[in-house]
């Protein structure tokens, strides 16, 4: 309780912003979202071959008596993820106890390991793990250049798809900020559909000369809003100009990302809109409208 003490004081001061976001996970608008997909994915997330490894490192932290003091540890994976359930969150929320879990099971898997056809039951745990580890480092880890990326990769893996062509998606932005006559480019800057694409631009647009980037994307939009006088945006991550509409008079599109590789993800080939005569004062808008659209 202490250690969330700070976390919880903050949730309670704002209104509780992550039962917003758990409703809206738990409706399907994001990634891993649902609570059918919450469960599916604690079979997945570490391996399918490590799932009846931590699930019997579970039963015996809940089981054996030797193992009492450690009892808590189970007992903890089974509140978060009832947490989820409940409450609504991704089923990776909870992966850092599945590890503990695993660790647990391990344990019982070498023993299970040494008993009966000894031989036999080793070599299905090696290969498995072989298995496992070719499979964990294709789909999580960077080991591919991404203009060979398995297709196959992205639909497993939502995330590594949005972690791709980064500085391509900034220099998309950049050829349309370049764009804009000079007195424009001096007060413009980039509204982000989501904290994704505000965080490549933080990453990558400074060296490629590109305005600070704002999202209501989630808690992206507390670090601010844009000022007063920014009333050209070069808006991302809007697919349809109605909602922006809603905050200009005059919305165009005036390009598209081009990532430069063949990557389906939120932003590859998306509409790049330039927005001019905000109808309202970012005060007035920022807070309620642009943080629901978020």
């Amino acid at each position: 309780m202490l250690l969330a003490a700070p976390n919880l004081t903050w949730q309670a001061t704002h209104g509780f912003p992550q039962l917003s976001v758990a409703s809206s996970i738990t409706s399907g608008d994001s990634s891993y979202s649902g609570r059918l997909e919450a469960v599916i994915l604690q079979l997945q997330i570490i391996s399918p071959y490590a799932t009846p490894i931590w699930i019997a490192g579970l039963v015996a932290l809940l089981r054996r008596p030797a193992w009492r003091a450690y009892r808590p540890l189970a007992w903890a994976w089974i509140v978060a993820f009832g947490i989820v359930l409940l409450a609504g969150g991704k089923g990776y929320y909870d992966a850092p106890l599945l590890l503990v879990l695993t660790a647990a099971g391990s344990i019982v898997t070498v023993d299970w390991a040494r008993r009966g056809a000894v031989a036999l039951r080793r070599g299905l745990l090696a290969v498995g793990a072989v298995i496992a580890v070719v499979g964990s480092v294709i789909l999580l880890l960077p080991v591919l250049p991404a203009d060979r990326l398995p297709g196959f990769v992205v639909e497993v893996n939502y995330d590594s798809g949005e972690t791709i062509g980064w500085p391509a998606f900034a220099d998309s932005l950049a050829a349309v900020h370049r764009s804009l006559p000079a007195e424009e480019r001096q007060r413009a800057i980039i509204l982000a559909g989501n904290y994704g694409e505000a965080g490549a631009v933080a990453r990558y647009g400074p060296q490629r000369g590109l305005p600070r980037a704002y999202s209501g994307h989630n808690s992206m939009a507390g670090f601010g809003r844009p000022p007063q006088d920014a009333d050209v945006v070069i808006a991302v991550g809007w697919a349809q100009p109605d909602q922006l509409r809603e905050w200009f008079t005059e919305v165009t599109q005036v390009g598209r990302v081009d990532q430069r590789v063949d990557v389906d993800n939120d932003e590859n080939g998306g509409p790049i809109w330039v927005c001019r005569g905000l109808r309202r004062q970012w005060s007035q808008i920022w807070d309620g409208e642009v943080r629901r659209a978020g």
